[in-house]
């Protein structure tokens, strides 16, 4: 078994493995049992890591074309005894990776994304593959995009059987997701990129986001409402519309505490640039008011701003319109007023999957589910959650009307 990998082409490299591996089953008409070579002698053959050989291997039993038992060895598979396997792929921009020696927000959503997309792809039979667009939080907006080109490059050649693409760096790419549907590959997009209208989605109502939390905040009493933002299309834009909205009907002017960003996907940087904005704004703002972040990630910086300030606890409060993954808990004042949406990742994983399914068994015509927050509001220790009944009627009404 012998075949050429070419280590300066932007294909990856597992991928390149796993083709060739393919190939030679195929050409050389191994047949189902014969014993494959070694990872040993794989990573001496071609020069590789153990992970990338690890990797294609993976993908290889994904499809059905291996079986890898451990201690003994890696077999070609019997095809012929087993119905097509379902191959669904989710690509995510990274898994797990620490930042200060603290797992991120970030990480626990994906965490739940993958760990849900998993368990739905085999409640269906189905196998799911996982690539990942990053190696680090601090990657630049250029080394995401490009890392995500290849790898949907990689999983349109691979004629992957679906797509759920929960986050989307570049939407230059979305060209390749384009020829993707063309060849028949279900996609699925998740919230911030429901702006692509003609492809299936399952989103959260990002202006009524905004609305509610900046809403209930007003309810309080609280006048001066900080808004802290970036500049990105999709959720940020429209939970900001929905502020303006709430803060217009309550007869006040949102411009002026609205405070807006030039997008930043470096983690460490846009946490800098936001503790920096806030900072100057508390500078500026006299007591009482209320603050409200666009997402978990500007929340935890502007908290950390206004911590730097003196002030009586009755004169605060603080609001995400995106989860914390609980640092609200060891960090805000215990009886100041907040607010939090919570997580919906879970549930946007579970649509997605479904939709996928619906599609491989001919359903047609754009499949778009809306779902509502949850908001969670502490104050002086106690965590009441506010639910909307409407998600789990719509997801039912999804599952039994389409499968």
């Amino acid at each position: 078994m012998r075949f050429n990998l070419d280590k300066k082409s932007s294909r990856p490299l597992h991928s390149q493995l796993a083709e060739g591996i393919k190939t030679a089953i195929v050409e050389e008409g191994l047949r189902p049992g014969a014993k494959l070579p070694s990872t040993r002698e794989i990573r001496a053959e071609y020069g590789l890591s153990f992970a990338t050989v690890i990797h294609a291997l993976k993908d290889l039993e994904d499809q059905g074309y291996v079986e890898c038992a451990q201690g003994r060895g890696t077999f070609v598979a019997d095809r012929s005894k087993s119905s097509k396997i379902v191959n669904i792929a989710l690509m995510l921009p990274h898994l797990r990776l620490e930042t200060g020696g603290k797992y991120s927000a970030f990480e626990v959503e994906n965490s739940m994304i993958a760990m849900t997309a998993e368990e739905e792809a085999k409640r269906f039979g189905a196998s799911l593959i996982i690539r990942f667009s990053a190696q680090n939080l601090d990657a630049s907006a250029k080394e995401l995009k490009k890392n995500e080109r290849n790898n949907l490059e990689d999983l349109l050649a691979q004629r992957v059987d679906g797509l759920y693409v929960p986050f989307l760096y570049g939407v230059e790419n979305e060209k390749i997701l384009t020829k993707m549907r063309n060849a028949g590959i279900p996609v699925v997009l998740t919230d911030k990129f429901h702006i692509l209208k003609t492809y299936d989605a399952v989103v959260s109502d990002d202006q009524m986001i905004g609305y509610k939390i900046t809403k209930m905040i007003l309810e309080k009493g609280y006048e001066k409402v900080l808004f802290f933002t970036t500049d990105r299309p999709g959720p940020p834009r429209e939970r900001a519309d929905g502020y303006r909205q709430a803060m217009e009907e309550a007869g006040f002017s949102p411009e002026k505490y609205l405070y807006v960003s030039k997008f930043d996907p470096r983690y460490s940087e846009a946490t800098k640039r936001f503790f920096s904005i806030a900072s100057d704004a508390l500078k500026e703002i006299e007591p009482p008011y209320a603050m409200v972040g666009v997402d978990g990630l500007v929340a935890s910086a502007i908290l950390d701003a206004k911590n730097t300030v003196s002030m009586d606890v009755s004169d605060f409060a603080l609001a995400s319109c995106d989860s914390m993954h609980g640092s609200f808990y060891g960090r805000i004042i215990p009886k100041a007023y907040c607010l939090e949406v919570l997580p919906q990742s879970k549930e946007f994983a579970k649509v997605a999957i479904y939709m996928i399914m619906n599609r491989l068994a001919g359903v047609t015509g754009v499949q778009r589910v809306s779902l509502m927050p949850r908001i969670r509001v502490i104050q002086n220790g106690v965590s009441q959650v506010i639910v909307d009944s409407e998600n789990e009627r719509k997801t039912k009404e999804l599952v039994c009307s389409k499968l």
